[in-house]
Formats: structure tokens, sequence, C-alpha cells
């Protein structure tokens, strides 16, 4: 992706009240106009040819008819052009939501269907799959839109992103200036649809007001200097539009994408790019520390590296420890916009690997009982939330919405939290993950960090499964460290030694790697299928 010459900086739309994540690309366009923004392969965007694209792509939306609070999708790896649709949709006060390509057709109708856009940003054919012939056949059936292809050719697409672009001509810097203006802190901006691996996803709309907050407090804790991240999570993921791209843009820093996780080539471009900065989730660190090359990779460039996405298993924070001298991760969700507490540098391994640290002051969390009363000290509590940064609701979806909020208005987040004796909280459980045992409430996030504390164990996962007698059993999905290096039997003794017995796995079964979502995550259903054959066997 090019930028070509469209508008000179520091026309009037120029906004310098950084109200919104937008007012920073100008920002960066004014205070660093030749720093590299985005980068690719070979392109090279710096943030002047960014903020000029992202006008230019604002523009041919008001040509298009883009109205405010209409929807724009973008089926997209991470690429720079993700980046200029999304500022430019938050420009014009439309609201944008990403597409993972790793999303089946079925998938794919149902968000399309929900989410009625008016405008998708399209690949199209990528590995054996044209999605452009996709998205045709959908719009057929969930509704009408206009299809832009971002690459290659047009195909059933109406038109390519550079057709896209020359709209612009149609309307005048004065039009989007007025638009632009319109815009207010509390407005919708992107929504975000959850995993769905327990249902039909939901889509969590994000205000202008919750990104900003969220990534001012992370770009003030997490600062390199220069800033260069890798920005290779999916753009459907909170991960990918937050944590990288709304920080790196607040910092003033550069992106370089990567459109498929590869540990070794991930490892090379660190070295190669002079990545500063290393955001992954747990899963993907796990891969990277596997691999051959990570013994050998030249890191010295990092500044800074962050997890996210689960618990990292302290064997997991012990290694990254021993070639980056500053890791830190956090606490938050999709609902949450950002993150709401971190765990700092200075704090020991087992705080880092355990812990979420502390709530950080800008945001509202605390710990209520089954009553919606604070906990008591030393006590176990959902972590709720409240604030400008949590979301605004689930979009069409009035009653979910109501319930996901207490009476007065926190958010219930759905996590179990404890606040250990030196301060620090932990998340002990989920309540929909917590099943019933023999009369006995069973959190599977406990029962897991007792398994993990085994030497040869490198992570766990407990699923509940039906049973006639106790009502519920845990099965215990068990990563270890080394091949071969863990007795199933000797295992079972441990956690005879640690546990109650209404809480030992009824089951436990090796695993040599985590099968994993679209974002990253342990994906629990396939696991759950592989239990259910297990018991029909």
């Amino acid at each position: 992706m090019r930028a070509p010459a469209l508008l000179p900086i520091g026309y009037a739309s120029m906004n310098t009240r950084l109200e919104f994540l937008i007012d920073h690309v100008w920002q960066n366009a004014t205070l660093t106009p030749d720093r590299e923004a985005l980068v690719l392969e070979d392109v090279r965007l710096t943030w002047r040819e960014t903020a000029d694209l992202v006008n230019g792509c604002a523009m041919a939306m008001l040509a298009s008819g883009v109205v405010r609070g209409a929807r724009i999708a973008m089926l997209s790896t991470p690429r720079p052009e993700y980046v200029v649709v999304m500022m430019a949709a938050l420009k014009v006060g439309a609201i944008w939501l990403g597409l993972n390509p790793r999303h089946t057709a079925r998938e794919l109708r149902f968000i399309i269907g929900d989410s009625k856009p008016m405008l998708v940003f399209s690949l199209g054919l990528r590995d054996g799959r044209n999605y452009l012939d996709d998205l045709d056949e959908i719009r057929s059936e969930a509704g009408p839109f206009q299809l832009v292809a971002l690459t290659g050719e047009r195909g059933s697409a109406e038109l390519t992103m550079e057709e896209f672009l020359q709209r612009r001509k149609n309307v005048t810097p004065g039009e989007l200036d007025a638009r632009a203006a319109a815009n207010r802190p509390g407005d919708p901006a992107v929504i975000v649809y959850t995993s769905g691996t327990t249902g039909e996803p939901k889509g969590a709309l994000l205000s202008q007001a919750g990104f900003l907050d969220s990534y001012r407090v992370q770009a003030a804790l997490w600062k390199a200097e220069p800033l260069r991240i890798i920005n290779n999570m999916p753009i459907s993921h909170i991960g990918g539009i937050g944590d990288i791209t709304a920080y790196a843009t607040i910092s003033g820093g550069t992106m370089v994408f990567m459109e498929r996780f590869d540990p070794v080539r991930l490892l090379d471009t660190v070295n190669k790019e002079r990545i500063s900065v290393l955001g992954q989730v747990t899963a993907m660190y796990q891969k990277i520390v596997d691999c051959e090359a990570w013994r050998s990779a030249d890191l010295s460039s990092l500044q800074l590296l962050w997890w996210a996405g689960s618990e990292a298993p302290l064997s997991l924070v012990e290694e990254l420890g021993k070639r980056v001298q500053k890791t830190v991760t956090y606490y938050g969700m999709t609902e949450l916009t950002g993150s709401v507490s971190y765990v700092n540098n200075d704090q020991p391994l087992e705080v880092k690997a355990r812990t979420i640290g502390h709530p950080r002051p800008e945001f509202e969390l605390r710990l209520a009982n089954d009553a919606g009363e604070p906990a008591m000290p030393g006590a176990s509590g959902e972590i709720q939330a409240r604030g400008k940064n949590v979301f605004l609701g689930y979009w069409n979806r009035e009653l979910e919405t109501k319930t996901a909020f207490t009476g007065d208005g926190w958010f219930k987040t759905g996590d179990i939290g404890r606040i250990r004796e030196d301060g620090n909280w932990e998340v002990v459980g989920r309540l929909k993950e917590m099943f019933k045992s023999g009369g006995y409430n069973v959190y599977p996030r406990e029962i897991e960090q007792v398994i993990e504390s085994h030497p040869d164990v490198e992570s766990a996962c407990l699923l509940a499964l039906p049973d006639p007698q106790w009502q519920e059993i845990g099965w215990a999905f068990v990563r270890p460290k080394s091949a071969g290096g863990l007795d199933t039997v000797a295992m079972a003794s441990f956690l005879r030694q640690q546990l109650a017995g209404y809480k030992l796995p009824k089951r436990i079964i090796l695993v040599a790697e985590w099968p994993v979502t679209a974002s990253g995550k342990i994906d629990k259903a396939a696991l759950r299928d592989q239990a259910e054959s297990l018991r029909l066997h």
C-alpha cells in the first residue's frame, strides 16, 4: 500500500485537543512526520503518509454515503490498510469491526448478518480461499453491502482499494472537518465479537473515550524509545486493535506487520527491524521458546516484553526473563476495552505468573460477593468494573446487556478474584466455568494452578463433564515440559496430597500441544470434543 499525495498536514481538521484516538494520528504526523508508522515488507509508510491516507479514505467514505453510526467491516490479516480504514471510520463517526480470515463462512455470515455493515473491505484470493466470492454469497443472504477488494483483482467486488480512494475527489476537506467535529467521546467506535466458544458470538460495542482512556494508561506505563512493535494479532481481537494498534498510535511508535504467526520468522524480524516492544498471547510465547531459534536469536533491541490472553506458566515466565530484562503482564478483557490492572517489572516471577497485580487508580474496580456487596478482606468475589473504559453494551442484545451490569452500573466480568496478603490480585476462577461436583463448587483455575505447580508440568486446562453420580466431574488436560516426562499415576498421587477429594480430576490426559482459537487462546471446545470421543471408546 503506497501513500498517494492526498492532503497536506495541518489543514483545519488537525485537532490538537487529543480528545480521540484518531487525534494522535495527526499529532504524530506533526511532531514526527518522517518516522515510520506502518511497515509490511517493502511497504514503509511514515506518519505523514499514514495521516494523508487516513484523510483520503475518510473522504472516500463520506463520498460513499457513510453516515454516523454506519458499520464498516474489514476482513484482513494484520496489514497497513487495516489501520488506515479503521482510523478513517473513527474519524467520520462510523463503527468499525474486524473479521478474521480464519472465520468460517458460517461465522462470517452470522457476524455480517448481525452487524449489517454498509461497506466491507476484504482480501481476495488467499491460501486457496476466495474471500470476495464468500462475501458476495453472504450478502445475498445477510443483506446488501458494498464490497471493496483490498488486494489483487476486483473479482466479485464493486471496487478495488485504489478505485475506492479516488472517490475522495467528490468531498472537500471542509466537509470532512464538519463530520469529524460532530464526534463525541461517548460515541460508539468499534464492535469486537467474542470468540463464541460457548455459543453464538456477541458484539461488544466499545466507545471512542474507552479507547483513548485505556491506552493512554498503557502508553504511559509501557514506554520505549524508539517504540517499534510487531503487529501480528488478529484485527478482530482487542489485543490487536487495542494493546498493539491503539497503544502504538498513542505512543507515536512504529508497527511492523506480520500476517502469519511463525516463531522463527518473528524472532528474525525482532532483530532485523530492531523491535523494542513485543506483545503476544501466552500460547504464542510457548511456541516461540520451544523453537530452536529461541536460544540463539538476537533480542538485544527488546526493551519490553508483555503477554496476555491467560496466565503464563512459571517456567515460561522464567525463560522469557532470561532473555529480556523487562517483562510485564496485565488484566483486561474485551468489554473493558483495555487493561485495568498491571503487574510491574520489579515484581517477583511468581507474582508475574500467578497474579494480575494491582488495579490502576484511573479505573474503578471492585470485588463483590453473591449479594453484590464488597467482598470481605481475604475472601473471593467477582471482579466488577465501572467507568468510561467499560463497553457500551452488546450489539443488538438489550437483555444480555442489562444482565451484564449490576443495578448500580458495575459490569460483571464473571472472573472470580481474591486479594492476596501481598496486596496483589489474583484470578481464581470463572463464574461460568465453575461447576458443581457432589454438591461442592469447583473452580477450574484453582485445580489448574495446583497441576502447574508440579515441576514436570508446563500448563494445564480443566474441563467439566456431566456425570450421572456426581453431577459434573473434572477432566484435566496437561501439557508436560518434555515428551515422556510425566507419569499420570504419579501426578494423580501428587494431586491427592494437594486437593480435597471433590476437586480431584477424574481423568488426566496428556497433550503435546494445545489446540488454539483464532484469538490464540486454548480451544476448550476442541478439548471437549476430544474428551467426549474418549468417553465413547
